[in-house]
């Protein structure tokens, strides 16, 4: 055979073998490649409240320390619906002596009754509840401090159970307004001791943006809102113009010294901005133009409330109850209060769903997307886990992301959206029919409920694909 010949020859065998080997390469491809279909789905939204951890109304209680708690407790166990219960703790009695062992073991069985993690505490302690905190508060401010070091351990050993500590247990009613200890030196001490007695792991509150100002001597800025752990509280959310002397009036407000209060729009500027970090609550009171629906969604928005007193103001409350809702959407034609309701703290709903087949890869690839329509953000992360389920009910994969949907402000940044990416590996999946699943956890290991129609009534789990394997 002539050179040229054999050449030719092994050329066609190369070629045959290589012709093969595609074959059976395209055959092993094919084999192990089998999802057939792959559809996405959005579940609808929904108008009701929903019952989420750190958000929502508060309903209040009080206690006076040195008194029998077992009857507050017995209330508390009544409570049902609530995330956050603010307990108000009167220390009048001790006004001028120390806090005794027994008062400090019936704190800490109250604080120990919230250890289960189903219920939060907001706490405030005051030496006053009639508006007269001169007559009642200890004569001297080392007196507060030392209660504050005598209570501060608990509350630290407790901190997971508290969502916030409101007040520095200064003021009339706890508001640290009619106190002789409101100046700034008394301010910055107050605050400076209690934070260093909980060890920096409660959250703390103060009553206006002016106060806050004081105890930081500055301004707020992104990174000191992120590391002060201070945030507001507001018992007269949308009362007057003012919100009651938390602003100043616009005529002679100004904007120069961090110490004095400033007009309501650069204030609610400054709440915007603090509380993306750190929660702000209260109560709306005495009904007027300031807590019209769209004014008061607009301010809370605006100030991120996460929780409200449901009691107070009444007159408010059922003044929003008999106005309805205009707006696109699931919300249009709801009642204001429900409204309201709804929206207190964070509120996450899928907006957008697609998931594909990469052949190549052989996985499953999903882009969920998102929005906070609440008035706040979360301040624990929010983690989407995502699950593959047989139609035996067996998740055959799961995959738990590292988006953080906290990053969602809400409020004024309402229409902002976050769209997270997965993969699912397919190469192993049985034949048959499978759900995708989406959880939302917040912080460890709680359950989020989204503000989509769920796949079972009281089960935060939600469908957002199917996909098939032949």
């Amino acid at each position: 055979m002539s050179a040229a010949k054999r050449v030719k020859c092994a050329a066609a065998v190369l070629f045959g073998a290589v012709l093969a080997g595609g074959v059976v390469m395209s055959a092993m491809f094919v084999s192990r490649r089998r999802v057939s279909n792959v559809m996405p789905e959005i579940p609808s939204q929904t108008a009701e409240e929903l019952t989420n951890p750190d958000r929502g109304v508060c309903p209040l209680f009080g206690w006076t320390l040195g008194e029998d708690v077992s009857q507050l407790t017995k209330q508390l166990n009544r409570q049902t619906g609530a995330s956050l219960i603010l307990v108000e703790i009167n220390l009048k009695d001790y006004r001028d002596r120390a806090i005794d062992t027994s008062a400090l073991q019936s704190l800490d069985t109250l604080l120990g009754r919230f250890a289960a993690g189903e219920q939060r505490l907001i706490l405030r302690f005051v030496y006053d509840t009639d508006g007269m905190a001169s007559l009642t508060e200890p004569d001297s401010i080392e007196m507060i401090l030392a209660h504050m070091r005598q209570i501060g351990p608990l509350l630290a050993e407790h901190a997971d159970s508290i969502y916030t500590l409101q007040g520095l247990f200064t003021g009339n009613w706890g508001e640290m307004n009619g106190s002789r200890f409101s100046d700034p030196d008394s301010l910055r001490r107050l605050y400076t001791c209690l934070r260093e007695v909980t060890g920096g792991k409660v959250r703390l509150a103060v009553r206006t943006p002016a106060q806050w100002r004081t105890i930081q001597q500055a301004d707020v800025s992104e990174e000191l809102a992120v590391s002060s752990r201070l945030g507001l509280f507001n018992d007269g959310m949308t009362g007057s113009a003012t919100d009651y002397g938390t602003y100043a009036d616009d005529a002679a407000g100004s904007t120069e010294g961090f110490m004095d209060a400033w007009p309501r729009q650069r204030e609610l500027e400054f709440q915007e901005l603090l509380c993306r970090y750190e929660p702000d609550g209260g109560e709306a009171i005495h009904p007027g133009v300031w807590n019209d629906l769209d004014q008061a969604i607009s301010s809370f928005s605006q100030m991120h409330v996460s929780y409200l007193n449901p009691d107070y103001d009444a007159d408010v409350w059922d003044k929003w109850k008999k106005t309805t809702v205009t707006e696109d959407g699931v919300f249009d034609g709801t009642d204001g209060a429900a409204y309201i309701r709804s929206h207190l703290g964070y509120r996450y709903v899928l907006v957008g769903s697609d998931a594909a087949y990469d052949w190549w890869r052989n996985q499953i690839c999903i882009s969920l997307t998102f929005q906070n329509i609440g008035f706040a953000p979360a301040y624990r992360s929010v983690t989407p886990l995502l699950a593959l389920r047989s139609e035996a009910g067996e998740a055959a994969q799961t995959q738990m992301l590292t988006d953080d949907l906290s990053a969602l402000p809400g409020g004024t940044d309402r229409d902002r959206v976050m769209t997270v990416q997965a993969v699912l590996p397919a190469g192993r999946l049985a034949g048959g029919k499978y759900t995708l699943e989406l959880s939302l956890i917040y912080g460890d290991d709680q359950a989020l409920a989204l503000g989509n129609v769920p796949d079972e009534p009281g089960r935060p789990v939600y469908t957002v694909g199917v996909v098939t394997v032949r």
